[in-house]
């Protein structure tokens, strides 16, 4: 065995120790192909995939804050404008949070920041190199769906390795991990 197959079974072995869900589909191109698939197509056709309509939101009225606590996140005051444009557009997410979104954490990445309009706390921050997706009547929060890319939707050829589909919830303002599936990665074949 070449130190390339060790490396990719100890990564394996790592992942599945760590409670990664890693699809079937990742392997069986024949069942669920991935070329010239998107990842969001990927997503909708993958049985393992949460629906945001599983996981709807309950109608709020709230009085919203003044303003966003920057205070209440260690980057707060750095992305600070990008935190507060998020937080002046209003709910897109769950009923009463704001969703900011900055190029934060690399070229291909984008940092998302929950914002709690009610108390203006920001209640999360995740870094993702596909998008998140997420919508005003449902509590789930998917980080690297690519819908909130820029420009359109990722093709599979350009999914780096190591990527998961994050599934969130928001539960009394904490966001808990429901679930992940790790995308399939397809070398460059340019």
């Amino acid at each position: 065995m070449n130190k390339l197959s060790a490396l990719i079974i100890a990564l394996l072995i790592a992942a599945m120790s760590a409670g990664v869900a890693l699809s079937a589909y990742a392997t069986k191109e024949e069942e669920l192909p991935t070329q010239n698939m998107t990842v969001t197509e990927w997503l909708r056709k993958n049985p393992d995939a949460l629906k945001f309509e599983d996981y709807p939101s309950e109608e709020t009225s709230f009085k919203a804050a003044p303003d966003v606590d920057l205070q209440s996140h260690p980057d707060g005051d750095l992305f600070g404008a990008k935190i507060r444009k998020g937080f002046e557009q209003g709910a897109v997410y769950a009923g009463k949070y704001a969703v900011s979104k900055a190029a934060a954490c690399g070229a291909q990445c984008m940092t998302y920041w929950i914002i709690n309009l009610e108390t203006g706390k920001i209640i999360f921050s995740a870094d993702a190199q596909l998008g998140a997706s997420y919508n005003k009547d449902s509590t789930l929060f998917i980080v690297n769906s690519d819908d909130g890319l820029i420009g359109g939707e990722t093709e599979f050829l350009y999914v780096p390795q190591a990527v998961n589909t994050e599934f969130y919830e928001v539960k009394e303002d904490k966001m808990v991990l429901v679930k992940k599936i790790s995308l399939p990665y397809i070398e460059e074949t340019r």
